[in-house]
């Protein structure tokens, strides 16, 4: 995945915390629905890590806790090297991630 793509314009720091919610929950919309699209139409297969925490930030943002959405799309992109051998991952599927991404947009408006 690209994270300077996914990311591109998303408000950091002093800039992300005067959002207001509608605005935090917009870009979060935005980046998960980058990183999806950037795996449904990437050449890479995504690996269990990266699925894993996609569906966290969609879970995440099912409950309106926009930072952690746009922070675990964050965690998808850690490099292998990086990340925590102990993790537990659940298996998903990207038509499973763009159909929950989907379906909680349209039920947290």
């Amino acid at each position: 995945m690209d994270g300077r793509a996914i990311f591109d314009g998303c408000p950091i720091d002093g800039a992300w915390i005067v959002l207001d919610d509608v605005q935090k929950r917009e870009w979060a919309v935005t980046v998960i629905s980058r990183a999806i699209d950037d795996l449904v139409h990437g050449d890479i297969r995504p690996d269990a890590w990266e699925l894993s925490m996609l569906a966290s930030a969609i879970g995440a943002f099912g409950v309106r806790f926009f930072t952690l959405a746009i922070n675990n799309v964050g965690l998808a992109l850690t490099p292998v090297e990086q990340r925590s051998p102990a993790a537990q991952l659940e298996i998903f599927s990207l038509a499973d991630l763009d159909a929950a991404m989907t379906s909680t947009i349209a039920t947290t408006r």
